[in-house]
């Protein structure tokens, strides 16, 4: 999965009438494959589902949007510069690897990441330091947590296929949401909320959001590890990979991958 060069994509209501018709196409043709394996039940079949699914537009939308910048002619690394014109900016004038970095971006014409290059502190070196004031910023509780009692007697979903299908169908038409750390955003699924992809999706979605899933899920949707940043005029904290990006852009993130949680708590 390749969530970093997806982030030119522009909404799905702006695709080309051919990428529209692949993306469709290859959801229309995923539509089998979620519902076997929610079926199925194993934990193994609807793991494997999942990854699938999340690997959807690195494999469907990403060779197309290499075939368009090949055609436009853009450049995408200092290689790429057109013959005989030699580089503006030699690699021994940067005198850092940050330097280096917002060079390169500036380069793909990336000018905001080459400025965020230059601005971000990075991340927090992993060391003791690091560990003792993250433990810092989350002391022990005072009391142990208890959890609360559950009845054998009741065992209603707190997410309906329904209802999952209802809030992604109203999600897929907000397009000003980023792609996310497996390069999905939420309007991908606009070109195919009203077909049966939809529904094995949300179906999906709420086995999710009720925790009826091996506790792998987690680490997947979690992308299985925090991050210390440096938080300029604040103490270091823990940040998610993807909100890290979340937090720079300035504007609300959330994908299918994360509806699972946001399903649950809107009902």
């Amino acid at each position: 999965m390749q969530s970093r060069p997806l982030r030119a994509l522009p909404p799905s209501k702006l695709w080309p009438k051919h990428w529209t018709d692949a993306w469709v196409r290859a959801c229309k043709d995923f539509t089998g494959v979620l519902r076997s394996a929610v079926d199925d039940g194993s934990a193994i079949a609807v793991l494997q589902a999942l990854l699938d699914f999340l690997e959807l537009p690195t494999r469907i939308l990403l060779p197309r949007l290499e075939q368009q910048a090949k055609r436009k002619g853009s450049r995408s690394s200092r290689n790429a510069l057109p013959p005989g014109v030699p580089d503006p900016l030699p690699n021994d004038v940067c005198e850092n690897p940050q330097q280096r970095a917002a060079v390169k971006r500036a380069y793909e014409d990336c000018w905001s990441k080459a400025m965020e290059a230059l601005l971000s502190n990075g991340a927090a070196p992993n060391d003791e330091k690091t560990l003792q004031q993250m433990q810092d910023m989350h002391p022990d509780r005072p009391e142990p947590l208890r959890m609360n009692a559950c009845s054998a007697e009741i065992d209603s979903e707190l997410t309906s296929t329904i209802k999952a299908k209802a809030y992604l169908y109203k999600a897929a038409a907000m397009d000003r949401t980023c792609v996310d750390v497996f390069g999905w955003a939420t309007d991908f699924l606009f070109p195919v909320r009203a077909t049966a992809f939809l529904g094995q999706l949300a179906r999906l979605t709420a086995k999710i959001a009720n925790a009826r899933v091996h506790e792998t899920f987690a680490v997947v949707l979690t992308s299985g590890s925090l991050l210390a940043l440096h938080k300029e005029g604040q103490t270091r904290g823990t940040e998610t990979p993807g909100s890290a990006t979340q937090a720079q852009a300035g504007q609300h993130r959330f994908s299918p991958t994360q509806v699972g949680l946001q399903v649950r708590a809107a009902v």
